[in-house]
């Protein structure tokens, strides 16, 4: 049997519609000039991260992201305006902030990358809304900083009750020295 255009393209919304309910966000890059050994090399970059970076039709796209819940007027117009030229959209499994930064630092050494924005949140990301959300501290760092803001009370704390110790400890042997010099 042939399938139709149209029955391939609603396979296709609902094949990217799953995979971003799945994800934490969407990231639109521009690739235009982009030689093909540096897109195989991003591509591959992504893939350690658990990250798929692919060529969506940008009419395709606007489809998908009204069936994952972009529905307000406003931000509608903003991917609108995003969407403009030849698109990429890069999504994964992993935490989006992992995807972003990975992103970010790829586009720093290849000009002919462009960050374009994103969808996080049912919210579209504008490129400068992705360079600033690269530079948070990942889950990771900020699990880090959490157990080093309790462990530092903690520690402390162990410290005070050992120089008590430590003191008691003294004062006792001072009292046995001196009832041994009586």
């Amino acid at each position: 049997m042939i399938r139709s255009h149209r029955q391939d393209n609603r396979v296709m919304v609902s094949l990217l519609t799953e995979k971003l309910k799945k994800s934490g966000g969407v990231f639109i890059t521009g690739f235009s000039g982009l030689p093909e050994t540096e897109l195989v090399e991003f591509r591959k970059t992504l893939d350690k991260e658990s990250a798929e970076h692919r060529v969506i039709k940008n009419a395709l796209f606007k489809v998908v992201s009204k069936e994952v819940g972009l529905r307000e007027p406003k931000e509608i117009d903003k991917l609108d305006s995003i969407l403009k030229g030849s698109s990429a959209f890069t999504f994964g499994t992993k935490d989006a902030l992992t995807i972003a930064k990975v992103i970010v630092n790829f586009a720093k050494t290849r000009e002919k990358l462009k960050i374009k924005g994103g969808i996080m949140d049912g919210k579209v990301l504008t490129s400068e809304d992705v360079k600033n959300l690269a530079k948070l501290p990942s889950r990771q760092e900020l699990l880090a900083q959490v157990v080093g803001a309790i462990a530092a009370p903690l520690s402390g704390m162990v410290g005070v009750l050992a120089a008590n110790l430590r003191n008691l400890v003294s004062i006792l042997d001072a009292i046995k020295n001196k009832k041994q010099e009586n």
